[in-house]
């Protein structure tokens, strides 16, 4: 009884000569991917820090941060401590551009996978009867 391994390793051994031609393309999806995640990494830490450390306090922002959610840096940023009015306004606005950014990303999604599964479809035949 012969020994065959089955498994992802097995299966890239067996079909190398049709992947090889395509070796390039999995290195460049691998490495925007790659970048893709560290990118979403970093403005998840971003906000996540802005939204517990600035957000849910009521603290002042930095000028920065000031900057990222469109606020007024007299208002929000050189004072002691924000007024109701301020901290909700700095709330609001916080959600306002976290949920357009969640918002966004997901038409995106969307026409991207909507763009491969038309790339994949096989063409329809074409009759040559009139």
């Amino acid at each position: 009884m012969p020994t065959e391994r089955f498994g992802l390793g097995a299966a890239l051994w067996r079909t190398r000569r049709y992947l090889l031609p395509e070796l390039k393309h999995f290195i460049v999806f691998a490495a925007l991917s790659g970048i893709a995640m560290l990118l979403e990494l970093a403005s998840t830490l971003v906000f996540f820090d802005l939204l517990t450390n600035k957000v849910f306090l009521g603290d002042p922002l930095t000028t920065t941060q000031a900057d990222l959610l469109g606020l007024d840096p007299a208002r929000f940023v050189n004072v002691e401590a924000l007024d109701e009015q301020a901290w909700f306004t700095q709330r609001t606005v916080f959600l306002v551009v976290a949920g357009a950014l969640v918002a966004s990303g997901f038409p995106l999604i969307k026409e991207a996978a909507e763009q491969e599964v038309r790339r994949r479809a096989p063409e329809p035949r074409r009759s040559h009867h009139p």
